[in-house]
């Protein structure tokens, strides 16, 4: 687990918390539970009184920035060291002065590195926090308006798998005193903001800077507290298809308690775009206290892998000792094998002594080896190249200096027998092949010896 784990979306530990969204008035409450690896949720009128639940906040759209940056460098890293400077580039206020964080850096066709920057001043989160103070909350992690409503509108209605490539989406969320915009293609994020009033056309003007032609369709989702009503939604959907007549419209279910549900989602489950502005000095608690945890816990767990490997290599030591004594006796008893007396040599002292006395019975015995190994070798050779000529099966024969001394052996004919012993004369001298009428066979083979001839 690292510290990105501990201090951000989604908290693991969780099984249950409140979404508060504390922009609508009056603020809307839903409590969500993971049961059996699932979420619940569940609109509430309030916070219970005294409860020790965890909540989770926003902020939102006009307290915060979101950024779609470019760094010129294919390395992720350092493309994150140039983030900070081109945000600073992009924000109304100094980059020192906000907690902000960079999701979703991807590639770009082309080279290059892209994030989607949020940004939030920190006296704006102070606020937040302290608006959150008076409904007797303080929310476990700031998340970002405009990201919340994206990720839950794609989590409640995905995209269709037929859904031509390049297609826009829009989430328009519609409250009573202001409206939010969220824009991507292909269900991934490009931009948030508030809209003005004239909504429809405030959308087309935003359309057509991104080079969206009228004719291209769009998947429109719309939620918030007015959605809720059918006949402002239908004028804005008639007013909007007179200008983009390929719109394809979709109102989210319970669209007032969408912000709040989609809060607790992000907080509770993995996904994409999740961020928590409420960091540094102004983190939680709670947080805090895990965050010191952890790396007590990380210290305890190198600190006993320490030992473990300590122990592991005074062992491996040991073992390696009592190991290489044994392999010094076993060469000390082998090595007075070879030399025929008790020797205190050890280890290659023992080795090199045994290879001197091996050597020096190969020096006295080598020239008699020679001379028999030589003489040997042809007779033997002789004799076995003239039985395969023959097709004679030898069982035994000896040779000594040169001098066939018997030969015992099978064959199918006794001509065979006799025309292998006249080849054998010209190698070995007058030869007498006989053959033994005693001798037993399971086939139809004659069974024979050749002896020098007295």
């Amino acid at each position: 687990m690292t510290e990105s784990t501990i201090t951000t979306p989604p908290f693991a530990w969780i099984s249950e918390i409140i979404g508060i969204d504390g922009l609508a008035d009056p603020p809307i409450y839903v409590r969500t539970r993971r049961i059996r690896g699932q979420l619940r949720h569940e609109p509430i009128a309030n916070l219970p009184e005294g409860s020790t639940i965890h909540t989770i906040g926003c902020i939102g759209n006009s307290e915060s920035v979101v950024r779609r940056l470019e760094a010129p460098f294919a390395a992720v890293g350092k493309a994150r060291r140039v983030f900070p400077a081109l945000l600073d580039l992009r924000l109304p206020f100094p980059e020192t002065d906000c907690e902000r964080v960079f999701l979703d850096i991807q590639p770009v066709p082309g080279g290059g590195m892209q994030t989607l920057a949020i940004a939030a001043r920190r006296s704006a989160i102070r606020s937040r926090l302290a608006a959150y103070k008076t409904l007797a909350s303080d929310p476990l992690a700031l998340d970002q308006e405009g990201l919340a409503l994206w990720t839950q509108s794609m989590l409640e209605h995905a995209p269709a798998a037929d859904t031509r490539p390049g297609t826009v989406q829009l989430v328009i969320a519609l409250h009573p005193k202001r409206h939010i915009l969220c824009i991507g293609r292909d269900g991934r994020l490009l931009s948030t903001g508030n809209l003005s009033e004239n909504t429809v056309a405030d959308i087309d003007r935003r359309l057509k800077a991104m080079d969206v032609a009228p004719e291209q369709p769009l998947d429109v989702r719309w939620t918030g507290a007015d959605a809720v009503h059918p006949d402002p939604v239908n004028a804005l959907k008639k007013e909007f298809n007179t200008l983009r007549p390929a719109a394809n419209h979709t109102t989210h279910d319970a669209p007032a308690t969408m912000l709040a549900r989609a809060l607790t989602t992000r907080a509770m489950t993995p996904g994409p775009y999740r961020c928590n502005l409420r960091t540094g000095k102004l983190i939680h608690p709670a947080i805090r206290n895990r965050r010191k945890r952890h790396a007590v816990f990380n210290a305890f767990i190198m600190g006993a892998t320490g030992l473990c490997l300590l122990a592991i290599g005074l062992f491996w030591h040991a073992n390696s000792r009592q190991q290489a004594n044994r392999m010094r006796d076993e060469v000390s008893r082998r090595t007075e094998n070879i030399i025929g007396r008790p020797t205190a040599l050890r280890g290659d002292d023992a080795v090199a002594e045994a290879h001197r006395h091996v050597d020096d019975i190969r020096r006295q015995t080598q020239p008699f080896a020679d001379l028999a190994s030589a003489a040997t070798s042809a007779g033997m050779a002789t004799v076995v190249a003239l039985a395969q000529q023959h097709q004679i099966t030898i069982h035994t024969f000896e040779i000594e200096h040169e001098t066939l001394i018997r030969l015992d052996g099978a064959a199918h004919t006794w001509e065979a027998v006799t025309a292998f012993a006249d080849d054998m004369t010209h190698h070995f001298g007058r030869l007498s092949p006989q053959r033994q009428w005693d001798a037993e066979t399971d086939d139809d083979t004659i069974r024979f010896h050749i002896k020098p001839t007295e």
